[in-house]
């Protein structure tokens, strides 16, 4: 998947396609947070979890481990 790709779809359809088609990486916790990295073909995914809601709060994608683009 592009990044282009991944921005293009709703808020249910990046959840679904990164907890069912990407690969988790790693996890840390930062805060109130839980952050997940995952690989996505090509992409790099952080998704941001709140603790507390126990819900996907927002996401960081990255082309590659050097450069992280906007968190959204």
């Amino acid at each position: 998947m592009r990044l282009s790709e991944f921005l293009l779809l709703g808020e249910e359809e990046k959840k679904k396609t990164v907890l069912h088609d990407a690969i988790l990486i790693s996890k840390r916790k930062i805060e109130n947070d839980i952050v997940f990295l995952f690989q996505l073909e090509g992409l790099y995914i952080e998704a941001y979890c709140d603790m507390h809601q126990k819900a996907i709060s927002s996401y960081q994608r990255f082309l590659h481990t050097r450069f992280p683009t906007t968190r959204v």
